[in-house]
């Protein structure tokens, strides 16, 4: 019995030491794959951080699809965001860490996954909505509260829940805020916003471009198939399309915005026989006797009168500001020298110094240091743009940049929230 007892305790013992030796082992592969996942991780992650995982993230937690913010519940999403960080690399540019860009990707996923307007959980599918805000309408900020990053951001195939409007945005570019929460409007969301109201677009070549923007997006089609406006008469020519075209949409259907560009002569500038901030206000004016109308100025490039010094012309916008009913102002847009032709070259760096001392001159004149006096806050917007496309002159923008004008102009006159 002894004997017995002696090769079981010892049997005992082998099968204690296997099992801690398979132990052991066991915890030896666990590491070891530990350390060559994180080994292959880290070169993937680093590549990632230096390729625009942060604009992004700004993008996706606070604009896709929603101006609220990020949700805690996360469900299944029909985004590939690994495909969405990499083909937006080429247009954007970061210095971040590993650990950033780690927090920066949990951020997309929370935020994709998250219920909106554009995602489905439980066969469910919450539907956002839309109001007109009433002059002096919404302030989104002016100055360094409106700079803003562009970033692209291409589509999973497989999602068709964005309208063409907001497909074009994301594969063309978007500005977003770094401080603000903007939408990026469907054209429904817009036609619905905008449902019997008069919107009056009037002021120089820039604010031409930024209504041919805003009739892309309420047609949900580009005028003239989206061909980029490249000199004064063809954006003439779009100009009076435009016009044309809304004006019979409108007339066929009388909920559809009526949307006009007018008094050209009176508030584009150097036009005008009278000084711009009377014959100007006057026009605009006779179009603004009503709560429904939604006047859109933009003018400084081309004032009358011998105005070439930036206190005149500050003090001729203000004047007119001051004389004319409910009126959003926009500003001048900045230019990249660069790219203006040489014949006007040499004009250019005075012209844009000019342009932005205008634009800081007004800023106390205006929203949100003054609530009385809406303001759409483009020259940020241009002034962030660096893809190779955004401009053709240096100051005229493309027409995606134009659109995304126009979508601030809708963020200003509309509130959208999840129903």
């Amino acid at each position: 019995m002894s004997g017995s007892n002696t090769f079981d305790k010892i049997d005992a013992r082998r099968e204690l030491y296997r099992r801690r030796l398979k132990q052991r082992q066991n915890t030896s592969r666990s590491r070891l794959r530990g350390y060559l996942l994180l080994i292959f991780t880290l070169p993937i992650l680093f590549i990632l951080s230096r390729r625009g995982g942060d604009n992004l993230s700004n993008y996706s937690a606070n604009n896709v699809g929603s101006s609220n913010v990020i949700k805690d519940k996360m469900k299944e999403s029909h985004f590939n965001y690994s495909t969405v960080l990499q083909s937006s690399s080429t247009h954007t540019q970061t210095n971040d860490t590993t650990e950033k860009m780690l927090s920066n990707l949990m951020m997309i996923k929370e935020h994709l996954n998250s219920t909106d307007t554009h995602t489905q959980s439980n066969d469910t599918t919450q539907v956002g909505s839309v109001k007109f805000i009433p002059y002096p309408h919404k302030t989104l900020g002016s100055g360094d509260a409106m700079k803003c990053n562009w970033t692209t951001i291409p589509l999973n195939e497989t999602n068709n829940t964005y309208d063409y409007t907001q497909q074009k945005a994301f594969s063309e570019g978007v500005c977003i805020p770094q401080n603000i929460s903007i939408h990026i409007f469907s054209s429904n969301e817009a036609k619905e916003c905008l449902s019997s109201k008069r919107v009056i677009i009037s002021g120089d070549s820039y604010n031409k471009q930024l209504f041919v923007g805003l009739a892309d997006i309420l047609l949900s089609k580009h005028i003239q198939n989206g061909k980029e406006i490249l000199d004064s008469t063809y954006r003439n020519t779009v100009t009076a399309l435009t016009n044309s075209v809304l004006a019979k949409r409108y007339k066929n259907d009388p909920n559809f915005p009526n949307v006009q560009y007018k008094c050209e002569r009176q508030c584009y500038g150097n036009y005008a026989t009278r000084p711009f901030n009377e014959v100007c206000a006057e026009c605009i004016n006779s179009y603004t006797e009503d709560d429904n109308t939604i006047a859109v100025v933009g003018a400084g490039i081309h004032l009358p009168g011998g105005i070439t010094g930036v206190k005149d012309r500050v003090r001729m916008i203000s004047s007119f500001l001051d004389r004319s009913n409910r009126t959003i102002y926009v500003p001048m847009p900045h230019s990249l020298v660069e790219m203006v032709p040489t014949k006007y070259l040499a004009a250019a760096p005075s012209k844009n110094a000019m342009k932005e001392e205008v634009y800081n001159e007004l800023l106390p004149n205006l929203a949100p240091v003054n609530p009385e006096q809406p303001f759409l806050d483009t020259y940020q917007m241009t002034r962030s743009c660096t893809f190779s496309n955004c401009t053709f002159d240096g100051g005229h923008k493309s027409r995606f940049v134009n659109r995304m004008k126009a979508q601030l102009l809708l963020n200003t006159l509309c509130e959208y929230s999840i129903r």
